[in-house]
């Protein structure tokens, strides 16, 4: 992800919002459970081409999203080892995917 704006700590990572109306849409990413919060931690990258703006893009993770998708998905289960997403308090409190041989 990047920024039009100066960066105040380059190893931080950015939390900037845009909205994107009418677009066209292409993502990936993982589901894993967040133990501190106890509850789901999606991790989604999407690109997205902007239809009123010649398809210029955008590429990212998505941080909140209200969403109409027409879709086809394919979701893959992994029953072993476990993914969760504990926060790292270490890197600016970012959840990491982790594997978890133990559970």
């Amino acid at each position: 992800m990047g920024t039009c704006g100066p960066l105040e700590n380059p190893e931080a990572p950015l939390w900037d919002h845009i909205e994107l109306e009418t677009l066209e849409a292409l993502g990936t990413g993982t589901l894993a459970w967040d133990p501190d919060r106890d509850c789901l931690s999606p991790h989604i990258h999407v690109s997205t081409g902007l239809k009123a703006d010649s398809a210029d893009g955008r590429t990212s993770h998505l941080l909140a999203a209200q969403v109409q998708f027409i879709a086809e998905l394919v979701i893959v289960e992994i029953t072993s080892p476990s993914l969760t997403r504990p926060r790292q308090p270490s890197l600016f409190d970012v959840p990491l995917l982790t594997f978890d041989e133990q559970r």
